[in-house]
Formats: structure tokens, C-alpha cells, sequence
């Protein structure tokens, strides 16, 4: 039994906790998220969201909700939530908006799971980017080429 908290005894307690909430989210059909955990000598606070998960098996987050609500107004489309782009030669997934955040306000999340925060700006760009390489025309092929000149009757 301890007798005060640690830094060691918190990351314990953390884990602990985690696996106290993991029946929890089967049985709420939700996902529990562990926030901060400040701590003196003899008490914690920890912060707890939770976020139930929708229809499609997606967690509805309150960045999400904020992200379809609020896309517009930081130049973004509503529909590129979950839609990936191309960045420094890595790939990422739209996850949220914060809107707290004023200078990166928009949460991607890396291929492989780790999260990170882009500028609204900067995800406009790279959407119209991801957009226009999706409609832009085909380059024509040399078969096409012959059959457009022969049937103009040049060759």
C-alpha cells in the first residue's frame, strides 16, 4: 500500500486505471480516454473523457463533432473528415478540429497512429492539392494521339 504518490506510482496507478475502464467502454459501447494526472503527496486528479462509438464503429469525439461544425469557418470542407493527404512524405488522416488551438487547430493522426497538430492553412493547401491530383486529366497516350490525328485525317 503507498503511503504518497510518486511519479513512478502514477504511471502504475495510470495503468491500473486503464484496465479498470477497459470493461467499462465493452459494456458503454464507448471509448474512455485518460487524460492528465496531477498529483501532491496524498491526492490525484485524474481527467477522464469518454466518447461513445458511432454506427460505423468510429469514435464520436468531441474534436470530430468540431471539425464537421466548425470546418468552414477555418477554410476546410466538412467532407475531408477521415480523408488522407501527403505531407513531407509521410501520410495523414484528418481526425479533428480543436478549436481552442489557434494556430494548429487541426489533429491528424500519422499511418501509424501517432497524432499530430497542422495549421488549418496548411491542410487547405494540401486537400485542394489531394483534390485536383484526384480530377485532374489524364495525360493523353500515343494511341490515342494516332487515333485523334488519323481521324482528322492528317496521318
Amino acid at each position: 500500500m503507498a503511503t504518497r504518490f510518486t511519479r513512478d506510482g502514477i504511471k502504475q496507478l495510470r495503468w491500473d486505471v486503464e484496465q479498470a475502464l477497459a470493461p467499462l467502454e465493452k459494456h458503454w459501447d464507448a471509448k474512455f480516454k485518460l487524460g492528465t494526472i496531477r498529483f501532491r503527496e496524498n491526492s490525484a486528479d485524474i481527467k477522464v473523457s469518454v466518447s461513445l462509438v458511432g454506427d460505423s464503429g468510429i469514435v464520436q469525439t468531441r474534436e470530430r463533432e468540431a471539425f464537421i461544425k466548425s470546418a468552414s469557418q477555418y477554410g476546410l470542407k466538412s467532407a475531408w473528415l477521415d480523408q488522407e493527404f501527403c505531407s513531407s512524405g509521410s501520410y495523414f488522416r484528418i481526425t479533428g478540429l480543436s478549436t481552442r488551438r489557434l494556430k494548429y487547430p487541426v489533429d491528424v493522426e500519422r499511418r501509424d497512429g501517432k497524432p499530430f497538430k497542422f495549421s488549418a492553412i496548411l491542410v487547405a493547401q494540401l486537400m485542394r492539392l489531394v483534390e485536383y491530383e484526384e480530377n485532374a486529366p489524364t495525360a493523353p497516350t500515343l494511341d490515342s494521339i494516332k487515333e485523334r490525328l488519323s481521324s482528322q485525317g492528317v496521318i
